[in-house]
């Protein structure tokens, strides 16, 4: 529970700044990226109940979410922007954000579910936000602010006490008085 108390305050360092500074559409924003870990959380624990394997589990989110998204991708796109691309970057965009993103992902995440445990497996999507930061540095050129850094260090010290590397005082005295 500290490891994920320690995540959630790290996570609010990072994302403090554009809460307090930003507009409307930030906080829509936020709302829709708590929304999707709320939706990982739901599924994490679902796969774990269920005992789903990770390649059902893939194909069922894969066709749900072709059923919702292609329908409305369709009615308010059309086909008119993906044929304007050269087909080099489609096809870039087809392995990076189909392939990787919508099945390879998948089926890792469901994997390490059936190995770590919903609980565990659970935390890693909070990460997310630091390796956006961190992959930010090379590939967006942003440089993350020094409150940045400072939260990505919290984040990554909650994820490693959850991991069970790095410990607290109370810790121990806990797991001694519980295996007596």
């Amino acid at each position: 529970m500290l490891g994920a108390a320690i995540i959630v305050f790290g996570l609010a360092i990072v994302a403090g700044p554009g809460l307090l500074s930003g507009d409307a559409q930030t906080l829509i924003g936020d709302v829709m990226f708590v929304a999707a870990g709320l939706m990982w959380a739901l599924f994490t624990a679902l796969t774990r109940k269920w005992n789903i394997a990770p390649l059902p589990a893939t194909a069922v989110v894969s066709v749900i979410s072709a059923l919702i998204y292609v329908p409305w991708f369709l009615g308010t796109q059309g086909l008119d922007r993906l044929a304007a691309l050269p087909a080099t970057e489609l096809m870039m965009l087809v392995l990076l954000q189909g392939v990787l993103s919508g099945v390879v992902s998948i089926i890792a995440f469901t994997r390490a579910v059936q190995i770590l445990g919903a609980g565990r497996t659970a935390v890693f999507p909070a990460i997310v936000p630091v390796v956006a930061i961190l992959i930010g540095i090379p590939v967006a050129h942003e440089i993350p602010t020094p409150l940045q850094w400072i939260g990505v260090a919290v984040v990554l010290v909650g994820l490693l006490s959850i991991m069970g590397i790095v410990r607290w005082p109370g810790q121990l005295r806990l797991a001694n008085q519980t295996s007596s």
